[in-house]
């Protein structure tokens, strides 16, 4: 890992930089070819992983805003064009250095297959909206193309770590476009977006996902280079910058998962010492008063309890209630996938009754069962590990913000932090499916001699 994170710590993070702000010459959604650019850059100069997993990442939010600019849903166009760079950087490179490129097999990718079948089968048999159902089964197709890549990339445990770098570099490259759209007369589309921060039009709930994922990533170069003062100095530089455009988006899910998450590493960190969870409980209660404190302002008033916020609240809590409703008519099969369409919102912002009300209780059993497998696997994680524990809380701020907004489609992120999760999990020392099985043999046959 020293070649990933030691030479030239801040070349990634300038190159980012640079190139963003370069590319506001241009109209903003061509910063595609630009990402491309990024893409190649930082897979030639440190690794193929790092390289596919940021370019994807990129494309998943340059998505967003392709679909405010044109105003239309993606299609099979924009899978090739948008998300397939990820692979080809991967087997260009694999075929250049010659190396095998490995395939894993484990109970959860076949389950998160699986899952997409019974999402088809859903919509061609049961949806009363099939083209809004295919729409969804198409961003789905995301979710399984990042999955493969993550199964591409992360060949031994410690290859997770160049998924915390590729989400550092990602979120160097949204903080730029923040500050840009702050200040450049071509973001017009961007910054206040009905009194909430944005940048590139897209929704400012993305933006704080994003922001907030970020930070998480950057607690583990934080800890890397806790012994380097100026490394230190710049990445509290950029995770205070984060947090505060984080706030500024007025999302409240995202701020209560990436709150949610921190709680859990520092909780499990401290062994539950006393006097350190007071100290976390008076932070906690700082950053909430410094909220309450400037949430009058008009980018923070999504906090203040006003009429539009307590309008987007109540609107969450009727569609738990349309959910129910989808899902009493059919409820061993449900409604039909995208058959949600008919209601004002389109989906019920809560992975559980979306699953429920527009699959049955089939749908809701898939889930679970993928759920459960996902817990079995985390406890064979050394959570002492803080990557395995920040990878945790990934998970944990990803899966809050899949139950309070957007939908099984979308949520991009969350299939692929729990994906990745599994996939750890499942990753023998010999990092492979042959050799854990025949290490099995070998340790039954020791035992019996």
């Amino acid at each position: 890992m020293k070649t990933l994170i030691e030479k030239k710590d801040y070349f990634p993070p300038i190159i980012s930089i640079l190139i963003v702000i370069s590319s506001i010459i241009i109209y903003p959604m061509e910063s595609v070819f630009i990402v491309s650019l990024l893409g190649i850059l930082v897979t030639i100069k440190f690794s193929t992983g790092i390289g596919a997993i940021l370019a994807f990442l990129c494309n998943i939010f340059l998505l967003r805003g392709f679909e405010v600019i044109t105003n239309s849903s993606p299609n099979i166009l924009h899978v090739v064009s948008f998300y397939l760079f990820p692979f080809f950087v991967l087997f260009l490179f694999s075929i250049i250095k010659k190396k095998q490129v490995k395939v894993y097999l484990h109970p959860f990718n076949l389950s998160i297959v699986l899952f997409f079948l019974m999402m088809l089968f859903s919509t061609v048999a049961f949806s009363t909206s099939k083209n809004y159902g295919f729409e969804k089964l198409l961003y789905y197709t995301f979710t399984l193309i990042g999955c493969f890549v993550l199964n591409l990339v992360v060949n031994e445990r410690k290859d997770v770590k160049k998924l915390f770098y590729a989400i550092h570099i990602f979120g160097v490259i949204l903080l730029s476009l923040c500050f840009v759209s702050l200040f450049s007369p071509r973001m017009h589309i961007g910054k206040f977006y009905f009194g909430r921060f944005s940048t590139l039009g897209i929704n400012p709930i993305w933006v704080a996902r994003y922001l907030s994922y970020s930070i998480i990533s950057n607690l583990f170069l934080l800890y890397t280079y806790r012994n380097k003062v100026l490394s230190i100095v710049y990445l509290s530089f950029v995770s205070i910058a984060q947090f505060i455009f984080m706030l500024a988006t007025g999302s409240r899910a995202p701020l209560l998962g990436f709150i949610v998450s921190i709680m859990i590493i520092i909780v499990y960190k401290t062994r539950f010492n006393i006097k350190k969870l007071l100290i976390i409980a008076m932070v906690f209660i700082l950053i909430v008063g410094f909220v309450i404190s400037i949430s009058e302002a008009d980018f923070l008033e999504r906090f203040s309890g006003s009429q539009s916020s307590k309008k987007s609240s109540l609107s969450r809590v009727v569609a738990q209630y349309q959910a129910y409703e989808l899902f009493r008519q059919n409820v061993i099969f449900g409604g039909g996938f995208g058959s949600f369409d008919k209601y004002f919102l389109k989906y019920p912002h809560n992975l559980f009754t979306e699953i429920t009300s527009e699959m049955g209780l089939l749908g809701l059993l898939a889930l679970i069962i993928m759920i459960t497998i996902t817990v079995k696997n985390i406890k064979r994680i050394n959570l002492r590990n803080l990557d395995n524990l920040l990878l945790i809380g990934l998970l944990a701020a990803s899966f809050v913000n899949t139950n309070l907004s957007g939908h099984v489609g979308n949520n991009v992120f969350f299939w692929l932090i729990l994906y990745l999760v599994n996939h750890t999990a499942n990753l023998s020392k010999s990092d492979s499916i042959t050799h854990l099985k025949s290490d099995k043999v070998l340790y039954e046959n020791i035992n019996d001699n």
